[in-house]
């Protein structure tokens, strides 16, 4: 039990030094520690010790974070989430944090939407006016992926009252980003481009280069919500350029799934199934959720376009059922291209076989929708 207070005490200090420090700098410093964590984060899960938990925990998160690793974190959010009831008002925060900590993830025991309110109410209860207003921004990304608008607009002005020029420089870069998010997803994007160049200095400033990468592709993808599709191309280009030099390869799967959007509706089938095909030679590698149904969607007006229409619905099947089942809702974007690839099907195939094949795709199981697109992107290849 000494040895996990010990490593929890240095785990305390490591994430209250993540917002101070460079990624460069934080990761010399406490990469070293990732096993020891690992291991005292799991025997105080055996012992029902959640102090011990939440701190090692937490400490295991920035350092996922900043490593781009998902293996073990889906389990780590229902181990913290079971410690719940048992936990310090201090231990809760941080538990809420390590379930809340992964977007692309979510648990089956709560909602992301509940996770991140309980988040909230918990920093805010302990009084960490920073990590309360990084949960509150979260909250209003998710309720904005759902057009909730009175309640976003609810939130944000709680968020924003709750932001202090004194705050470091990543714990207002935070803020900044989902800002930013939340103004796309709602379909304002004016300035969109100078919003993002004004993120990207603030991570360079920060030395969080990581987040800095990711705001790239964010970029990217709103040159393409707003049919600036040569500028997506070439953006998305640099951001997966970017993600291969920093080592992350869940971001240049997202730059590739993004490339593809941008050379489908280019009319480019040629580079859209390069791309698509780099993205899912990396997808086992991700405990992902509503990534999938976004790329499907992606792959099926691909398919529809290269003269596969029924691979194509079937595709779509999948993407609507896995939407579904991770509780996600498809974004601006994303609906466009269902919007697109829905109407150029019903020109192809009539209305009763979409609907057939549709649901023939809801049946498959991951693995089987991406054999699917891996043969519709081997005969795409071939045409081409």
């Amino acid at each position: 039990m000494r040895h996990g207070q010990a490593f929890a005490s240095l785990a305390d200090i490591a994430v209250a030094r993540f917002e101070e420090m460079s990624d460069a700098a934080w990761l010399s410093a406490y990469a070293v520690n990732y096993d020891d964590w690992r291991v005292a984060f799991a025997q105080a899960c055996e012992r029902r010790d959640a102090e011990v938990a939440s701190s090692t925990g937490a400490a295991l998160c920035c350092l996922d974070r900043l490593r781009d690793t998902s293996a073990g974190v889906r389990s780590r959010m229902k181990a913290a989430f079971a410690l719940l009831p048992t936990a310090s008002p201090i231990a809760r925060a941080s538990l809420w944090g390590i379930v809340a900590g992964a977007f692309a993830i979510a648990i089956p025991e709560v909602s992301r939407l509940d996770t991140y309110r309980a988040e909230a109410a918990a920093w805010s209860e302990v009084g960490h006016r920073p990590n309360q207003c990084q949960a509150l921004w979260t909250l209003a990304r998710e309720l904005a992926q759902r057009e909730e608008w009175e309640a976003v607009d609810r939130v944000v002005e709680e968020a924003r009252r709750l932001e202090e020029t004194g705050w470091t420089l990543r714990q207002r870069l935070w803020p900044a980003i989902v800002s930013n998010h939340v103004s796309s997803l709602r379909g304002d994007l004016a300035g969109y481009s100078e919003r993002w160049q004004g993120v990207l200095k603030l991570a360079q400033l920060a030395g969080a280069d990581k987040l800095a990468a990711w705001s790239q592709l964010d970029h990217a993808g709103d040159a393409l919500q707003a049919g600036d599709v040569s500028k997506a191309v070439s953006l998305g280009q640099l951001a997966d350029a970017e993600m291969r030099r920093l080592n992350l390869p869940s971001g240049q799967m997202w730059a590739r799934v993004h490339l593809c959007a941008a050379h489908v509706m280019n009319g480019e089938l040629a580079p859209a199934c390069a791309a698509a095909r780099g993205a899912l030679s990396m997808a086992q590698m991700f405990d992902g959720g509503g990534w999938r149904a976004e790329f499907f969607n992606y792959l099926a007006l691909l398919a529809t376009r290269a003269g596969q229409p029924r691979g194509g619905a079937m595709l779509l099947g999948f993407a609507a059922a896995r939407f579904a089942a991770v509780g996600d809702l498809p974004s601006r974007t994303e609906r466009q291209m269902l919007r697109v690839a829905s109407e150029e099907l019903s020109v192809r195939l009539v209305s009763e076989e979409i609907a057939s094949l549709r649901a023939l795709g809801a049946q498959l199981t991951i693995q089987q929708a991406e054999e699917l697109a891996d043969g519709l992107l081997t005969i795409t290849s071939v045409q081409d």
